[in-house]
């Protein structure tokens, strides 16, 4: 795999304890995008299975995090509905307003997974 497209989900929004916060994910790449997007049509048809098909997504992309220590992967299955929510919405690159709450929470980033020889 060449290069490898990140978002990063701040979560300071949660409080001062989770002020330097974070979790990263692999941008979903262009060819899976119609795949989630026909997923997402079909769940809102029955919202149950809308939380459920965002966190599979998300655990499909996760790459890692911090909080108090390491974000793993089986973590996302503990998040709550907001969360899920909103790590969704930044990593299918939905507008999230970031002078709604005065901090940027949708930030992307690129990073070679080989350094060239």
């Amino acid at each position: 795999m060449g290069l490898v497209l990140k978002k990063k989900v701040a979560l300071d929004y949660l409080g001062e304890e989770y002020k330097n916060a974070y979790i990263e994910f692999q941008s979903i790449p262009a060819k899976d995008l119609p795949d989630v997007i026909s997923k997402v049509e079909a769940g809102k048809e029955d919202s149950k299975v809308l939380i459920p098909l965002f966190i599979s997504v998300l655990s499909q992309y996760f790459i890692g995090g911090q909080a108090d220590g390491d974000i793993v992967k089986s973590d996302i299955d503990n998040f709550d509905a907001e969360l899920v929510i909103r790590c969704f919405q930044i990593l299918t690159g939905q507008d999230i307003d970031p002078k709604a709450n005065g901090q940027l929470t949708n930030t992307s980033s690129t990073v070679p997974s080989e350094a060239p020889m």
